[in-house]
């Protein structure tokens, strides 16, 4: 019978691990006996500031970042300010988001390549040879033929950012991203991407 049901749906919901069973219940029965716990269910079960969280195996490690307002820019009168950081505003990020607790790593790089097969366009001297690199040798950036992320010009480690990887490179990563969680990675916005690296804080560094 109705009641039934709608009791093994909230059983559901209140046992889960997830939201799924609750948004399932609630979509079934809105206005259900067990409507606002299902709501407040669901509430539990949303990542809090702070908290990190991985989506899967292979998945980054994220931290959520809360919703709020902060000043992005600098003020005109700072030091070493250029004019690209202005001018200082006021921007509101209405949701949470996860942000990655690091730049992705060489590790996390790796596996990807290894479970796609995917060749990077620096590999491919796609549009210019090799990529944009420092070398000690002359003292300047440049792009260098045959560098790569696997091999940049400098020894590094499974945790050391990778480099030498394009947008568009970037883009298939995180298409895999989707693909392996079920979630809907994306890069960070210039504004997210500074209210986390704030913190909360005014200061210029």
């Amino acid at each position: 019978n109705r009641n039934a049901a709608e009791d093994a749906a909230w059983a559901l919901c209140q046992n889960g691990s997830t939201r799924g069973p609750c948004d399932d219940y609630l979509n079934a029965w809105p206005g259900g006996r067990y409507a606002a716990l299902a709501r407040s269910r669901i509430d539990d079960l949303l990542p809090k500031p702070g908290q990190a969280l991985k989506d899967c195996a292979d998945c980054p490690e994220l931290v959520v970042i809360g919703p709020g307002r902060f000043q992005m820019g600098s003020p005109a009168g700072e030091a070493g300010r250029v004019d690209d950081e202005g001018p200082q505003r006021s921007v509101s990020i209405g949701r949470a988001f996860g942000l990655g607790r690091t730049e992705v790593t060489v590790g996390e790089w790796k596996r990807f390549v290894a479970d796609t097969g995917y060749v990077t366009e620096a590999e491919r001297n796609v549009g210019n040879n090799g990529c944009l690199a420092w070398d000690a040798s002359d003292g300047k950036w440049d792009w260098r033929v045959g560098r790569s992320w696997r091999e940049p010009g400098y020894s590094q480690t499974d945790r050391h950012p990778v480099v030498c990887v394009s947008f568009n490179d970037v883009q298939r990563y995180i298409g895999w991203l989707n693909g392996k969680s079920g979630q809907a990675y994306r890069l960070a916005s210039e504004a997210e991407w500074e209210d986390a690296a704030r913190a909360g804080t005014t200061a210029s560094r």
